[in-house]
């Protein structure tokens, strides 16, 4: 019964229908019948495909919550911001991507340069650098998409990690570099855009109310001053785009943000308007507009001479802004230190700024395209009231997903709405009443003309007053100053016309005699003769950096000891003699001493010279801009015309008869610690092993970025510093075992002298060196520290700088707090307490491993060994002593390794006492910050703990 049970139904199903229904028997009987079964099923089928469906539509809608609250954040969670940048240009290519339904709202409508446009939302450079997702960006709703930057040859930009979220503050810093697959690969993705057939497209885009913009950048081994990147740029992608961005503005390629200078600015746009009206033809009869991307970080007055460069060019819009390297106080995030560009809602107002200035030195013809912190309707509208045709989003866009372009283009509605006014009125009006008109500048000129007519007539009272004084014998004692304003004659000098005021020639500098307490000043007569400058009444670096970017004045101690400075030169070329690298020698007039280049530092193109010593470092002002406030408002800030000249060189270009001016920047720093900074922002920093040399080096590097305030180079420094002088005592042990592994191996390991380490701590307020530096010099006795012989390890020649009085006060407390600790440790360890705490004596548990293999029977035996011990340690220390020797550390990891080594019959008693020197030896670390009052700051006095 059992088989044919099991077994009928087989057959019948393998080989024939059943003409009876095979009813099978189940543990619980159901009530429901088979009839019902198609109608569940449809049922599930049908709730499953109108479920699909609705999510399809709602994934495919921009608008859908579902990508701002859902997908965007899960991305953000489990991928880091490069993969998912990665991965979301990737989605968008493979036509994956949302779509904005929705048709833009007549008040949105806007136009460039005669064409409209649907919206003012575009998408800046830097999402979609190789031109892969164009048609997925345009469908999220953007009027204007950009690609790039695009470089002419491939380029694997900056080494990973180079992005950063900063999600506290809705920011991001990149340091990209300009990754880039070239112009070649970009230009067959555009060209594969193009339809084989029917009539040529209005617009580059494909769509008749949007814009496609190609940002041009250089590759980074190109030199920081050619043009033929960006001219080459224009040529390849000329005819395929209807806006071409010249970025000069990023702040992650060296040398790039060094054509914003005057010149080379001008002679950069130049080139490539030239080039653009040389294009053969293009895809839509209509050639690409010309715009210039820029930075947020410059000043008034540079804004002001770029703004004159951009009208006598006649290009045909701006960008502002690009990235920043500026970093505001309000930032919440960790990795606000991470170099690179921050973009964001933190750099809203310090673009905006920029925008508002250049609005006014502009004229209406030239729109300008607003950028920086844009995540809001009302973000946008606060930039066309600031005079911007249009607005471009990035950071928001990574942070909300798809649905951003719609999203503030509802709140912008909203917003016109309450204002009963369209996008493009209140543009106009912006436009119209900030804009830079001829008149202005007619007025203003005028207006210092008047002004230098006045002063004239001041100076010329003042010199005739003196002058009467100097012949009546100048018996008031005040000294004679018609020598300084006329020469050695005591004639005036002659003040130039109007006329040469209106041309901007720069009159020639009078001879000036030494009047005490001014320093000589002398100009050289030779044609070869560097340009020079007088001392200017102006506030000093140091003040200017605390009001403008909130530093403290505390940390610009080792700046205003000896600030940077442009000054007068009196340098000449001696055609007579060549350097190492062939070119003339430069000579200091003054002194007769002849100037090096820096053999290694000395880069042709470079922008700025500093001079340290008698050594001359020609680099880039954009690499030393991009670390250091202090360099940046130094070298990057504009100056009067006449200043400018006067505080630079005329350089020789090479071996060619063309020459451009180069300002010098006067470092009263050594030129060894000036060399070793300049390499470690080039190169990064590259450190030893923390002996006397590599402490030389690192010292210095710490030294300068600390007084330059170039910080991360500063945190570099130091953690490499803390690798010999710990804050914790796992990484104070791994010192002493190197040390001790190279002596062993009869190689010499030299640490620096603690003096100079505790000096430098103090100098660039790094307390966290003193401890170890303190507690390391406090081993070595008195005469050993102040009177070293030759054959002790403290000595030096010459030696270090002395301890200040309160440091050795501090010394002294510490050593005699260590001789303590010593003998409290040996007769804490005597008493047994310890010991016997953490492991009970039991003949089970308490083992003896001699030959015999006996077993303890009491604790009286152990209690013998460690009362040797003690004695033992003790010799130990008192012969360590002799040798002036005080180190609490080494004894208690000596009494923790002595049992197990020497006396380990008792495994129970080895582990406790090997225990029991742990748990001193963290208490002892821990302390002694209280032994030197290292907590107390400048108070001295004994205290108890």
């Amino acid at each position: 019964m059992l088989r044919s049970g099991i077994h009928r139904p087989t057959v019948r199903r393998c080989f024939g229908p059943a003409k009876q229904p095979h009813t099978t028997r189940h543990l619980v009987t159901s009530s429901s019948s088979t009839e019902f079964r198609p109608i569940r099923t449809a049922f599930v089928a049908t709730t499953f495909i109108v479920s699909a469906g609705l999510f399809a539509v709602y994934y495919s809608d921009a608008r859908s919550a579902l990508h701002r609250y859902v997908l965007t954040p899960l991305l953000r969670k489990i991928l880091d911001a490069e993969t998912s940048h990665k991965v979301a240009v990737k989605t968008l290519r493979a036509g994956l991507g949302p779509k904005d339904p929705l048709e833009d709202d007549p008040r949105l409508k806007c136009s460039l340069w005669g064409e409209e446009i649907s919206n003012p939302v575009g998408l800046a450079a830097g999402f979609d650098k190789d031109g892969e997702a164009i048609d997925g960006l345009l469908n999220l709703g953007f009027s204007w998409v950009e690609i790039g930057s695009v470089t002419p040859n491939p380029q694997p930009g900056n080494p990973r990690p180079r992005v950063f979220r900063l999600e506290e503050d809705n920011a991001i810093v990149n340091r990209y570099g300009f990754p880039s697959q070239g112009h070649f690969t970009v230009l067959s993705r555009l060209r594969e855009r193009i339809p084989g057939f029917g009539p040529p497209p209005s617009r580059a885009s494909l769509q008749n109310d949007a814009i496609l913009a190609v940002n041009l950048g250089k590759n980074k081994d190109s030199p920081a001053d050619s043009v033929d990147d960006f001219v080459t740029g224009v040529r390849a992608f000329g005819p395929y785009a209807d806006v071409l961005v010249v970025n000069v503005s990023s702040p992650n390629t060296p040398g790039l943000r060094g054509l914003q200078n005057r010149e080379l600015l001008e002679h950069l746009l130049q080139n490539v308007k030239k080039a653009r009206d040389e294009l053969p033809s293009t895809l839509t009869s209509k050639k690409p507009k010309i715009v210039l991307k820029i930075a947020p970080d410059l000043e008034e007055i540079q804004l002001r001479e770029m703004a004159e460069v951009i009208r006598k060019s006649n290009i045909d819009g701006v960008i502002v802004s690009n990235t920043t390297i500026q970093r505001p106080k309000n930032l919440a995030s960790s990795s606000k230190e991470e170099a690179g560009g921050l973009s964001g809602p933190p750099i809203k107002p310090i673009s905006l700024k920029a925008l508002q200035t250049l609005r006014g030195e502009l004229p209406a013809t030239i729109p300008i395209i607003g950028c920086g912190g844009i995540s809001t309707g009302k973000d946008a509208l606060d930039y066309a009231r600031s005079g911007a045709s249009m607005v471009q989003v990035y950071t928001c866009f990574a942070y909300d997903g798809p649905g951003t372009c719609r999203r503030i283009k509802d709140e912008l509605v909203e917003e016109l709405a309450k204002e009963g006014k369209t996008w493009e009125q209140v543009v106009n009006e912006a436009v119209t009443k900030l804009s830079w008109s001829g008149k202005q500048e007619e007025s203003s000129i005028q207006q210092l003309i008047s002004e230098a007519e006045e002063l004239k007539g001041m100076l010329d009272k003042l010199a005739e007053s003196v002058k009467d004084e100097s012949a009546a014998g100048n018996s008031s004692g005040i000294p004679n100053i018609t020598g300084y304003l006329g020469g050695v004659e005591g004639r005036i000098p002659r003040y130039p016309s109007l006329s040469s005021l209106m041309k901007k020639e720069t009159p020639p500098h009078p001879k000036r005699t030494s009047v005490p307490p001014t320093p000589t000043i002398r100009r050289s007569g030779s044609d070869t003769s560097l340009a020079s400058t007088s001392t200017r009444n102006v506030p000093s670096i140091s003040s200017r950096i605390s009001s403008r970017h909130g530093i403290s004045e505390e940390s610009l101690t080792l700046l205003s000891a000896s600030p940077p400075e442009t000054k007068l030169t009196n340098l000449s070329y001696n055609p007579q003699k060549k350097d190492e690298r062939g070119f003339p020698s430069i000579v200091d007039t003054e002194t007769g001493l002849e100037v090096h280049r820096h053999s290694d530092l000395w880069f042709d193109d470079g922008s700025v010279i500093c001079r340290a010593e008698n050594t001359l470092f020609c680099v880039h002002m954009s690499q030393l801009a991009r670390h250091s406030l202090v360099f940046h408002d130094m070298v990057m800030l504009s100056h009067p015309e006449t200043s400018r000249l006067d505080s630079s060189i005329l350089m020789p270009e090479g071996k060619s008869s063309v020459s451009r001016r180069v300002p010098v920047v006067y470092l009263y720093d050594s030129a060894e610690d000036v060399g070793n900074l300049l390499t470690a922002l080039y190169d990064g920093p590259s450190f030893g092993s923390n002996d006397e040399d590599d402490f030389r080096v690192v010292s210095g590097i710490l030294r300068l970025s600390t007084k330059y305030l170039i910080d991360s180079l500063r945190v570099k420094a130091l953690a490499h510093l803390s690798q010999a002088w710990p804050t914790d005592l796992r990484t104070w042990d791994l010192r002493e075992d190197i040390a001790r592994g190279l002596e062993s191996e009869g190689k010499e390991h030299r640490y620096p002298h603690p003096f100079t380490v505790i000096n430098l701590a103090r100098e660039v307020s790094a307390p966290a060196l003193l401890p170890a530096a303190f507690y390391d010099l406090s081993r070595y006795s008195f005469s050993q520290i102040f009177e070293p012989n030759e054959d002790d390890i403290l000595y030096r020649s010459p030696p270090p700088p002395p301890l200040s009085a309160v440091d050795t006060q501090r010394l002294c407390l510490g050593k005699e707090a260590s001789q303590v600790t010593i003998t409290t440790l040996i007769q804490s360890m005597g008493s047994g307490q310890y010991i016997r705490s953490g492991q009970p004596h039991s003949s089970p548990t308490h083992s003896r491993k001699n030959s015999s293999g006996g077993v303890c029977v009491s604790a009286a035996a152990c209690r013998k060994d460690f009362t040797e011990l003690v004695d033992l340690a003790t010799q130990h220390y008192l012969f360590d002593r002799e040798r002036g020797c005080h180190d609490p550390l080494y004894v208690a990891e000596e009494l923790g390794q002595l049992k197990s080594a020497e006396f380990s019959e008792c495994k129970a008693c080895a582990r406790s006492l090997e225990a029991w020197a742990a748990r001193e030896r963290e208490k002892i670390w821990k302390m002694i910050p209280y032994w030197f009052r290292l907590e107390t700051g400048g108070d001295i006095s004994p205290i108890s703990h």
